[in-house]
């Protein structure tokens, strides 16, 4: 019964999808895996491995608005890619808060410029979560 009771009392599970680009895939494994210990916080990496077969946009549009947070991780290239603008603009069409993580965030957000978005230039898991618990 004292189970049945804990899992009353728990908040439901913050779900944050992560958006990078296939060169940064490691680092996004490695916040999911930091997040384990995080009770309540669930972060959505699709995997490489995996196809979004057919249309990836609806696969993508469906992960994006099911989460109550996203995590854009920055990497050297992320302002050109046209797929991570896409999902930065599914989740501001939806309201979702975006936290911006890594050297050059504050440059991506300002480039953005058409919603406010958190920034973070630290890449360490701990900051970066630090940072996700405060804004889902």
């Amino acid at each position: 019964m004292r189970k049945d009771r804990d899992r009353k009392l728990q908040k439901p599970a913050k779900r944050v999808f992560i958006s990078y680009r296939r060169a940064d895939t490691q680092q996004a494994y490695e916040l999911r895996g930091a997040s384990e210990a995080i009770p309540n916080l669930e972060l959505v990496v699709f995997p490489d491995d995996q196809s979004a077969d057919g249309d990836w946009r609806a696969v993508f549009r469906s992960l994006i608005r099911e989460s109550d947070g996203l995590v854009c991780l920055v990497g050297p290239t992320t302002a050109s890619s046209s797929n991570i603008a896409w999902e930065l603009d599914e989740a501001t069409k939806e309201g979702i808060p975006i936290l911006l993580a890594g050297r050059g965030a504050t440059a991506l957000a300002r480039l953005r410029g058409d919603e406010p978005v958190e920034t973070v230039e630290d890449v360490a898991p701990k900051t970066i979560l630090t940072r996700l618990q405060a804004l889902v």
